[in-house]
């Protein structure tokens, strides 16, 4: 019984080692003259069947799928040419496009009604005047508020501005 399953099995093992190379080859070779993506999918699926029968080895089963990867990649790719000036079609994409819509201005109070909801759930409101506290710099980044401030907190203190105004921070006190 060992002749009869041993022979055959060690020709087939044999006969897959010393071929795999030069399949690999012829495998590499199709996918290379492949000028459609169901050619390339067509040899993907017969390079699978082999690696399944052991007639490719598994770092040859990995060459080839980022073969056909790059060669896919390649295929999606035509027909986009990037070396072209495309600045003129934008220009016309821009024109054609109303970017001259009016945004309504919003009224500021000359005071706010206190800062948005997002600064007191994180307890950055002081419940006390802190006269001491000396007022942010300018450069100073707050949150934006819906009632159209920017709010900071600094030196146990909130301070509001007009949004992206760069005036200077006025104090809130909580009245």
């Amino acid at each position: 019984m060992g002749i009869v399953v041993g022979v055959p099995l060690f020709t087939w093992i044999a006969f897959g080692f010393v071929t795999r190379n030069g399949r690999c080859l012829g495998f590499e070779v199709m996918l290379s003259e492949a000028r459609t993506k169901q050619e390339l999918e067509d040899i993907a699926l017969k390079a699978e069947y082999a690696l399944m029968l052991r007639l490719l080895g598994p770092h040859q089963g990995i060459r080839l799928e980022r073969l056909r990867a790059e060669l896919d990649d390649a295929l999606d790719g035509e027909g986009m040419h990037f070396n072209e000036n495309q600045t003129d079609m934008v220009d016309q994409e821009i024109e054609q496009m109303d970017l001259h819509e009016e945004m309504p201005e919003k009224e500021l109070a000359d005071n706010p009604e206190g800062p948005p909801a997002s600064i007191v759930a994180e307890g950055m409101t002081s419940r006390e005047s802190s006269s001491q506290a000396t007022p942010p710099s300018l450069n100073a980044v707050g949150i934006v508020g819906q009632d159209g401030y920017e709010w900071l907190q600094q030196g146990g203190a909130t301070w509001y501005r007009a949004t992206n105004s760069g005036t200077d921070w006025e104090q809130w006190l909580d009245d």
